[in-house]
Formats: C-alpha cells, structure tokens, sequence
C-alpha cells in the first residue's frame, strides 16, 4: 500500500516516533523489528506494479506485520511494560482494522489513477492506429515550432491515403480501418528504420502527419519517398480480398519567415493538395 518513495518515508518516521513514544525503542528487539518491517514495506513498495493482479495480497501483509511485532515484543518485554494479553489482542486488532481502512482508500486512488491516466490516454491517441490525435499534434508542433533553430531543425510530412472513401465504400468500414492500421504500421517501421527523430500523427479520418524534429526537408524526403514507394507494392489482404492502394505526400520545413506553426503546417496541406491534384500518388516537397 505503499505507492511512493515519500510515502514509504513518512510512515517509517511515523512508525518512529509512536515507537520511541511507547519506550520501545530501548530494546535491540525492538530496533530488530522496526528495522525488518521498514524492509518488508520497501520490498512491497517495490513490487507496487503487481497491485493491479493481486490488490489482497497488498492488505495481508502489511496486516500480518502489526501482530508479527506486537505478540514477540510481548513474550520478550511484556512484563516490563505491563502489558497484558487484552491489551495486546486490543493493538492487533485496532492495527489490522486500520491497515483495511488503508487498503480501502490506497485502492480507490489507484483505481482513480488508472481512470486519469486512461482518459489522459483518450485525450491524445487515436484508438485504432495508435498514432496521436489532432490535439496532440497541435500542442506538439507548437511547442517544437518554438525550438527550431539553425541546429535544430523541423520537417512537416502530410500523407493522404488515396481513395479512401471509394475503399470504404466498396469494401465496407472494417477493411477501410484494416487498412488504416497496417498502413500507419508500416509507415512506423519505416521511419522507426531511418533513425529519425520522429512521431506520427492521425490528424483526420485518412490523414497522417509526421513530425521530424531535427530534421531537414533533404533529410526526410528521401526516407518518405522511399516509402512512398514501397506502398506501391504493398498488398493489403482482408477477408481474401488482394487490396492495392497508394498515398499522396506534402513535405515541408520550417522557413524563417513562418510567422508561426499554422503557416507551416499550411504550406505542407497546400504540397499535398498539389500532390493530388497532379494525379495523386505523388510527394510533393518544397
């Protein structure tokens, strides 16, 4: 129930201090047990990752510590203290309900962790291809428009698969997204082989964009257009169906005289338009 390393230093200090308070701490035993439980919530704390598989078995532990100590300190100096049986059945039995109620929240803020992250997950990545959203590319290029440089670069591509809607019409919507996933499945390989500095987007229902930071336009051209190519002879087959399709690209590079990223990013829409308007299955960069 230890999720982090401050929580895990807090509750050894705690644990201290009531510890020294009862005047236990005196005692070798004592320090022996204090030192052994610390141990055991760092090995827990450790082990956190598997809360998700086996969350009981994060309760049983921790609960089993409270006796573990209480019972021996009580063979061992319980007389010295005064401590009767009651008194110690009183202790395990607080510490064990206490420990649950523990449990109890520790899983209610991991279960709600795991619904942020989810939900941050949806806000940036599309289901299907994996690829981030449209907001994410707008928050990522912005903010990588604001670092280029001289020694650092930025290459926008826009690809366009061509014909998609025909395909969608003729082979229905499951083979247009089957064809959607090995398509961007095969541009990340491509560009996962160049070694580029890269991250691909779906920033419409067939379009892709890929930022390539630092990056030239004579850097990425060659790489996409090698690629673009390769498509060519790409057979997607869904439900024995032999499908054969090409794309359209837009590349460019971040100019100096672009006020901001929108002017960027309008000039590579406006390479693609020109790259379908030429007969598609064309790259155009300038």
């Amino acid at each position: 129930m230890v999720e982090s390393s401050l929580s895990l230093l807090l509750i050894s200090i705690v644990a201290f201090i009531l510890l020294a308070s009862t005047g236990a701490m005196f005692s070798p035993w004592s320090w022996l047990f204090f030192v052994l439980v610390i141990l055991v919530l760092y090995v827990q704390h450790l082990r956190i990752r598997q809360f998700d598989r086996h969350p009981v078995l994060y309760w049983i532990l921790p609960s089993l510590m409270g006796p573990a100590i209480w019972i021996p300190l009580y063979l061992v100096a319980g007389h010295a203290w005064l401590m009767t049986p009651s008194a110690i059945f009183s202790l395990c039995f607080n510490y064990v309900a206490n420990m649950l109620l523990a449990f109890w929240y520790t899983l209610q803020l991991h279960r709600e962790r795991q619904l942020n992250s989810k939900f941050a997950q949806a806000a940036r990545y599309d289901d299907l291809t994996g690829f981030q959203n449209w907001n994410a590319f707008r928050n990522d290029f912005e903010s990588a428009f604001r670092r280029v440089s001289v020694t650092a670069p930025l290459t926008v591509a826009t690809i366009d698969i061509d014909w998609f809607k025909q395909l969608n019409d003729q082979y229905g919507r499951s083979t247009g997204n089957q064809i959607l996933v090995t398509l961007t499945h095969n541009l990340n390989e491509a560009l996962a082989a160049s070694g580029l500095d890269y991250r691909c987007y779906r920033t419409g229902g067939e379009e892709l964009t890929v930022l390539l930071s630092n990056t030239t336009l004579s850097q990425a051209t060659p790489v996409l257009e090698a690629w673009h190519h390769a498509i060519r002879d790409l057979t997607i087959v869904v439900n024995g169906v032999a499908i054969k399709l090409t794309v359209s690209l837009g590349l460019t590079q971040v100019r100096p005289e672009d006020r901001n990223a929108t002017t960027t990013f309008q000039r590579a829409d406006w390479n693609l338009y020109e790259s379908k308007h030429a007969g598609r299955d064309k790259l155009t960069a300038i």
